[in-house]
């Protein structure tokens, strides 16, 4: 958590499970903390004990790319448009779940992602690297209505 929030940077809430939260804008540090933990802004605790976080799906420009970011900032827009869509689609193919009926496991789409998406312009090093840091909270909407942890096989 603390390296999301060490920057200038705010993280942006994004996808269709942040819409379906009623996350927009920028994120707050107490919610993006509290859905690291697997708890839902209404309360609703997801996961078990050891309920994992997350996954940060990030997107890096070559290096040549995030020289150039640096004297043309059309270039970063470019840049986030690109990541937004990357993740718009794995949101459309990726975003699973389990569903257990009968002592059957199954894995079923749910096409909702909540996410939280931060550019940063330099690497630790201070490196030109420009990179979308696109944190994927471990928690998705099944078409039943109920939230979970995300699905993997």
């Amino acid at each position: 958590t603390e390296y999301y929030a060490e920057s200038d940077i705010a993280l942006t809430w994004f996808g269709e499970g942040a819409k379906q939260l009623g996350l927009s804008g920028e994120a707050n540090p107490k919610t993006f903390e509290a859905l690291l933990n697997g708890r839902l802004p209404n309360g609703i605790k997801v996961g078990k004990s050891n309920h994992r976080p997350g996954y940060d799906a990030m997107i890096a420009a070559p290096k040549s790319v995030s020289m150039l970011a640096l004297f043309h900032p059309e270039i970063v827009k470019l840049h986030q448009q690109c990541a937004e869509k990357t993740y718009q689609l794995i949101e459309k193919d990726f975003a699973v779940a389990r569903k257990t009926q009968n002592y059957q496991t199954e894995f079923v789409q749910t096409e909702n992602l909540t996410m939280a998406l931060k550019t940063e312009f330099f690497s630790r090093e201070e490196d030109p690297h420009l990179h979308t840091h696109g944190v994927v909270l471990n928690v998705t909407q099944r078409a039943d209505g109920k939230w979970v942890a995300l699905g993997s096989s």
